[in-house]
């Protein structure tokens, strides 16, 4: 009796030992709920890896994908930098590439094989389709880590969800495999979970699994993995239709004006003329710190008016004429004559504006705010979104007040040689 009784009790230690056991409701396919945080716990590298990863957004049920990016200052920035721009979106970039951060170095043979993105979103044609990457691993010079990235080969596709993965295809530079962290291995059903907390990562990334089953990715050979949400299709530009239609009907009602100020004759040998001038009146959007001025729903307000200039070259010939606008930057100027030579010999005008922070001028200061990596993209962006509205100026004035001065008896003082000659709109 003495030995059964000690069996026991070495059976009951046995069984305690196991300790607790942490279950997870899964996550419904198709759910978007992310579990905002500043750090992804599936990347041990750094706190900005995975990315994109929805962990780095948070749920807005007034969104058209149910969610917003959520950057964490502290971990993307620097001090005195401002994420609330980047923060705005409604879903990660659609041409972003996908980056995994992995110690040591790695065989680059591996890479190309390694990573691999899938389509998330259940119900979509291209649910559990793989998308075409480009895979480049980018080494740190003490070789301590290498950043992988993928970039895609095509634009994704508008608010989907993604899933990318790292397989244990990858080897490093000595040919030992690519560790799996732990975190990893729940989210993927491999590891059991060892706090609540692990629980609900494996149950949140139930959908993920799935995903990877549709294409017929095996969980347990994948070493790395992230999961986000893209951009809504009229995200990107449902700022910039806002702003160039308020610029276009400010045109139309002719509170917005055309100055013509130089007129240059034979310039090039198929150039009639080139007029130089600014318009007046240009609604502008922009801040004191040259950010959008954007109301609750992030739609633009108008905050004062500015000027614009322009420059415009009309080809020689007969009859009316085609335009084609012209932003300049990279360096250089809206008064650069660049094309109109070639482009008049085809019977086209070109209708130049400048994009304002990359032009000659302005290049080197917008570089240079780049430290505020963050700041400094709202405010490049804020400034090229002005920009595009202001062109709408140009383009509405060609038919309207600009159009009838180009094309007026006399042009700069003298007899005008492309009198009565228009821009003839695209039917």
């Amino acid at each position: 009796m003495k030995s059964v009784a000690i069996l026991l009790v070495v059976l009951a230690c046995a069984c305690s030992s196991a300790g607790p056991s942490f279950t997870s409701v899964p996550r419904a396919d198709g759910t978007r709920a992310p579990r905002t945080a500043s750090c992804d716990e599936l990347d041990p590298t750094r706190c900005q890896l995975p990315f994109p990863s929805n962990r780095f957004a948070r749920p807005d049920p007034s969104s058209p994908t149910g969610i917003r990016v959520k950057l964490s200052l502290q971990d993307f920035g620097l001090p005195g930098d401002d994420t609330s721009f980047s923060d705005r979106a409604d879903g990660f970039s659609r041409v972003s590439p996908v980056a995994f951060g992995i110690p040591g170095r790695l065989r680059e043979e591996d890479a190309q094989k390694a990573m691999v993105l899938v389509a998330a979103t259940p119900g979509q044609p291209d649910y559990g389709q793989v998308v075409p990457l480009k895979v480049e691993a980018v080494a740190e010079t003490d070789d301590v880590e290498t950043l992988l990235l993928g970039h895609p080969l095509r634009l994704l596709s508008a608010a989907t969800d993604y899933v990318a993965v790292v397989t244990d295809v990858l080897r490093t530079n000595d040919g030992k495999p690519v560790a799996r962290p732990h975190a990893v291995g729940v989210a993927l059903g491999a590891e059991a979970a060892q706090s609540q907390e692990e629980a609900d990562l494996g149950g949140y990334h139930a959908p993920t699994r799935a995903a990877l089953a549709k294409a017929g990715i095996a969980a347990d050979h994948v070493v790395r993995v992230t999961e986000f949400t893209t951009r809504s299709a009229g995200d990107t530009v449902r700022r910039l239709r806002r702003m160039r239609e308020i610029v276009t009907a400010a045109t139309k009602a002719g509170t917005v004006t055309a100055t013509v100020e130089k007129v240059e004759y034979g310039t090039d040998p198929s150039v009639e003329l080139v007029a130089y001038g600014h318009f007046e009146g240009v609604p502008s959007f922009l801040t004191r710190n040259q950010q959008l001025s954007l109301d609750e729903s992030s739609m633009p307000i108008q905050t004062g008016v500015q000027n614009a200039p322009f420059r415009v070259s009309v080809p020689k010939g007969t009859g009316d004429y085609h335009v084609l606008l012209f932003g300049h930057g990279a360096g250089g100027s809206y008064k650069d004559g660049s094309f109109d030579e070639p482009l008049a010999s085809i019977g086209l005008a070109k209708g130049s504006y400048e994009f304002d922070g990359w032009t000659g001028d302005t290049l080197i200061p917008t570089v240079g705010n780049f430290r505020h990596a963050f700041s400094a993209v709202a405010s490049s962006t804020a400034r090229l979104m002005q920009s595009l509205a202001s062109g709408a100026a140009l383009d509405t004035s060609l038919a309207l007040a600009l159009g009838d001065t180009l094309a007026a008896p006399e042009l700069g003082g003298r007899d005008n040689p492309a009198k009565g000659r228009r821009w003839r709109a695209t039917a």
